[in-house]
């Protein structure tokens, strides 16, 4: 069973390289650009683990609390 990660960065060529790192070590890879994208995904796919920038991570954690 691969492990899903979800990645989110404003960066688009940050995303495209950590997802061909992770994908090359066999992890399920998600996107997204935002903490609204993000959400999205997280409420259809199970996420085992998140990376993303420290900015972000507040709104995810005061959106989450709301659903």
């Amino acid at each position: 069973m691969k492990n899903h990660v979800l990645i989110i960065d404003t960066d688009i060529k940050e995303l495209a390289r950590l997802r061909r790192i992770l994908a090359r070590e066999g992890f399920s890879i998600q996107t997204a650009e935002n903490e609204e994208t993000a959400r999205q995904i997280m409420t259809k796919i199970s996420i085992d683990w998140v990376i993303c920038k420290t900015a972000i991570i507040p709104k995810l954690k005061s959106n989450t609390k709301d659903q």
